[in-house]
């Protein structure tokens, strides 16, 4: 992963920690797919690794291609639980897994600006940004 500039968040992710926070735009690459691909990877890591995390932000660059944007996500992010804040600002998302939107009327709040999506009427898009610390 380090040469796609995620071996910081990699090394985050060793720890217990309540949030994580990946922009798409650190990756250094172009090639077709790769958000869709780390975001799989990360989603498969917490649940296997049954992490806590609470807030997870996943957010496309807007200044760049579609290749650095997520066009899908994996069924199992409806695993995760204890997550309660996601962010897919900026991405390229034209629908969700089934479980995001039961989560979601379960209190999952979610920040959806920039996708496709939004033009769902049964969404309610989070209206304050998640902060993340470092």
């Amino acid at each position: 992963m380090k040469e796609r500039g995620a071996a910081k968040f990699w090394q985050q992710l060793q720890g217990s920690i309540d949030s994580l926070n990946f922009e798409f735009q650190h990756l250094e690459t172009e090639e077709a797919g790769i958000a869709d691909e780390v975001a799989a990877g990360i989603i498969q890591y917490l649940g296997f690794h049954q992490q806590k995390v609470k807030a997870l932000s996943l957010m496309g660059d807007w200044r760049r291609n579609s290749n650095q944007k997520l066009t899908h996500l994996p069924t199992s992010i409806g695993q995760l639980t204890s997550l309660q804040r996601l962010e897919l600002n900026n991405n390229q998302l034209a629908t969700l897994p089934e479980e995001l939107y039961v989560r979601q009327q379960q209190g999952l709040a979610m920040g959806l600006s920039g996708n496709p999506l939004l033009q769902q009427t049964n969404l309610i898009p989070l209206q304050e940004p998640v902060v993340f610390f470092d």
